[in-house]
């Protein structure tokens, strides 16, 4: 009786009635292909072997998961990696055996388009931060996730080749393209296409200063540029500043040699790649200058027994407290023959000491008089007497 139940009992495994064995090492697991549809897929063994062994009645899915280890249980739908755990039947194989084999599941077929729109900026400012890009989703992508031109789950970072460009790029136009940054295990694939930006010249003010000077100054001139300058980027203007300076009846101030009055000052002259110039006007106010600077000698002259009245009013020397030139033909001279107080003669026939008193032209460009008269002499001439 010993012997029959031995015999029988070895028999048992053929008869398919032995215990159920972990799972084998060399079993091999693929699954049915997905894509991202927008929708929770539905995950199926599609092979199981162990070597050339089919086993997919034997084992089963316990569960899908967002990491190696399964600790985070998770649905699978977007695209990316996961992990499946295979069970046992609990027949053949343990249901507590369990194997990990990862599962792909594909991005979307169709591809969002990000195209690059052509934008333009002005030199010197800015690089645009909007409206550079249109991005176009899949006709037949998931309605969920379509909003017009742009993706609708906001997670693309799309950023500009130009966006690191110097603000300095000269004027001109240039073919920039967009980068789309995507999260891991994006549902769609990203195609990109380039545009143009065009840099347009920057409208520069140049506007002259207001200068003013008495007459005889010499005027310096000089502008002021408008805030949207690039710094620095006056020092390297083609041309040159230059000026011109004329008064209302559009005389030149060399013209008038620098008389009193008032004259616009035009700037201009400057070419730049990167500006269009605005040339604005100043103004140049010459005023009158105080005969109180002024000091003067007389040329005098000697007596001839006629009316020397004209040659004692000629001024020898008339010199400026400030070292400007002087012209003495803006002047008049009154002869008088006290040094103050008595009337203007219009005679002198005698020799002897007269004084002068300097007056400016009338609308010339001095004001005032000499604060004291000055002396000129005429001077006695020698008489010879032959015996």
């Amino acid at each position: 009786k010993n012997f029959l139940l031995l015999f029988l009992m070895a028999l048992l495994p053929l008869a398919g009635w032995a215990d159920a064995v972990d799972l084998p090492s060399n079993l091999a697991v693929t699954f049915s292909d997905l894509t991202y549809t927008g929708s929770e897929l539905t995950v199926t063994i599609a092979t199981a072997k162990t070597g050339n062994t089919d086993v997919l009645s034997k084992v089963a899915i316990e569960g899908k998961y967002s990491d190696a280890a399964c600790t985070n249980a998770a649905t699978v739908k977007n695209a990316g990696t996961y992990y499946v755990r295979i069970k046992g039947d609990g027949t053949n194989y343990k249901a507590d055996s369990y194997k990990v084999f990862p599962l792909e599941v594909a991005k979307f077929a169709g591809m969002i388009t990000i195209k690059a729109k052509a934008v333009a900026k002005v030199y010197g400012d800015a690089y645009p931060t909007t409206g550079y890009y249109e991005a176009t989703m899949p006709t037949d992508a998931p309605t969920a996730d379509k909003s017009g031109t742009a993706p609708a789950d906001g997670i693309i970072t799309i950023t500009p080749s130009y966006a690191d460009w110097d603000v300095k790029k000269a004027a001109g136009d240039y073919e920039f393209e967009v980068t789309a940054t995507t999260p891991t295990n994006y549902n769609y694939v990203i195609e990109t296409k380039k545009a143009t930006l065009s840099i347009n010249k920057a409208t520069l003010t140049v506007k002259a200063k207001d200068v003013t000077i008495g007459y005889g100054e010499t005027p310096t001139y000089s502008v002021t540029y408008g805030s949207n300058l690039v710094a620095g980027d006056d020092a390297n203007f083609g041309g040159e500043l230059s000026y011109t300076v004329k008064n209302a009846s559009n005389k030149t101030y060399e013209e008038t040699n620098g008389a009193q009055g008032t004259y616009t000052i035009t700037p201009g002259g400057l070419t730049s790649d990167n500006y269009t110039f605005d040339f604005q006007t100043g103004t140049l106010t010459v005023n009158m200058r105080a005969i109180a600077k002024l000091t003067f000698t007389m040329a005098g002259d000697t007596y001839n027994a006629n009316n020397q009245l004209t040659n004692l009013k000629k001024i020898a020397t008339v010199t400026d407290a400030d070292g400007y030139t002087v012209k003495a033909s803006d002047f008049t001279v009154s002869i008088y023959d006290a040094a103050t107080g008595g009337t203007a003669l219009t005679t002198v026939t005698n020799a002897g000491t007269y004084y002068a008193e300097i007056a400016a032209n009338t609308s010339t460009n001095y004001t005032g008089t000499t604060a004291a008269r000055i002396p000129v002499v005429l001077a006695q001439k020698q008489l010879n007497i032959i015996t």
